[in-house]
């Protein structure tokens, strides 16, 4: 049997000759993939990108920022990675978009149809791909839009930048209701409780006090040779040893109490403080401006790989077509 060997002859020589074999169909390809690629590039809708930067701040509570002098971190310093962290996650929420949803209408700027079943979808899979959220080089965060209105991509950029400080306020704020709540039942109680050992303590005296006046005048009868004097006021001292124990145990518990509201109502007026007020979370570095020059397609690169991609395809089939030719013919002279 005769064997045939083909598929493994690539020369410079075979090479040319089949370039030269299917030059017609291989420069009618090229010319008409050119021109539909061209076309293609011509129908894409240009889009327009703006971009806003900033920086998150390290500290965000004003009460520790501004009003504490031994919080260890000053509220002008930027923050630090996990700050960064926080801001793209807050930037890039479900909250966030919806909020912009709602200020630009962009399920009627974006062509959704409001009564589809998946209209929702349709927009979020629209905003994911023309609203970005990424992470500088330097611990900052960059917000880029795209859309076929460059005034409409700087207000969102814009916006979007603002509404973060509206979202980290909404969310550190509902925490900070629902602290000051607790706190506020926790002083009342407190409150009544002091009250309550104030009462109980307003039916005693302060034994340290008696016994030390009564030691005093048992010290000067004594000297004066009045034994039945002496004799009464010791007396009197041992009948009153017993409420030692129940003044010292619930003035040292009323003194703790006063210390544990004290410190309570302080971190209660700083929470009220955070509440009441608030400051900028980020560093706003570059406000969005309308962009004078499209973005979005790259005409010149759309051109290149479509056409690029059409005659690889082509010479890969006629390779393909080649060899089978060849196969065939060996097959049958065997």
């Amino acid at each position: 049997m005769k064997h045939t060997s083909f598929g493994n002859d690539f020369s410079l020589a075979t090479s040319l000759k089949f370039f030269y074999k299917w030059r017609k169909i291989l420069l009618l390809v090229l010319i008409i993939s050119f021109v539909a690629s061209l076309i293609a590039s011509l129908l894409v809708t240009p889009r327009y990108k703006s971009s806003v930067v900033l920086f998150p701040t390290s500290s965000n509570r004003i009460s520790k920022a501004i009003l504490v002098d031994r919080y260890s971190l000053d509220f002008m310093d930027y923050g630090i990675e996990r700050d960064c962290e926080y801001a793209i996650q807050i930037l890039s929420s479900q909250s966030m978009m919806n909020d912009v949803c709602q200020r630009f209408n962009l399920m009627e700027h974006y062509g959704v149809d409001p009564n589809a079943k998946d209209k929702n979808f349709q927009l979020e899979e629209i905003y994911r791909s023309y609203v970005s959220v990424r992470r500088t080089e330097f611990l900052g965060v960059e917000v880029s839009v795209l859309d076929v209105d460059p005034q409409y991509a700087a207000d969102i950029a814009n916006f979007i930048a603002a509404n973060y400080d509206t979202l980290c306020t909404r969310i550190h704020k509902a925490r900070a209701t629902n602290a000051c709540q607790v706190m506020e039942e926790v002083c009342q109680r407190l409150e009544t409780e002091i009250s309550s050992l104030e009462d109980s303590l307003g039916g005693l005296y302060n034994y340290s006090d008696y016994t030390n006046r009564m030691y005093q005048e048992l010290a000067k009868q004594t000297s004066n040779g009045n034994t039945a004097a002496a004799a009464r006021i010791r007396a009197e001292i041992a009948s009153h040893k017993t409420q030692k124990g129940s003044y010292a145990s619930i003035d040292n518990l009323l003194e703790s109490k006063r210390k544990e509201l004290a410190t309570l109502q302080t971190q209660l007026a700083e929470r009220q403080t955070d509440l009441e007020n608030s400051i900028s979370y980020k560093f706003w570095l570059d406000q969005a401006k309308p962009a004078d020059k499209k973005a979005y397609p790259k005409r010149i690169i759309i051109v290149l790989l479509g056409t690029l991609a059409s005659v690889v395809m082509c010479i890969l089939v006629l390779l393909i077509m080649d060899r089978w030719k060849t196969w065939t013919m060996s097959e049958k002279n065997e």
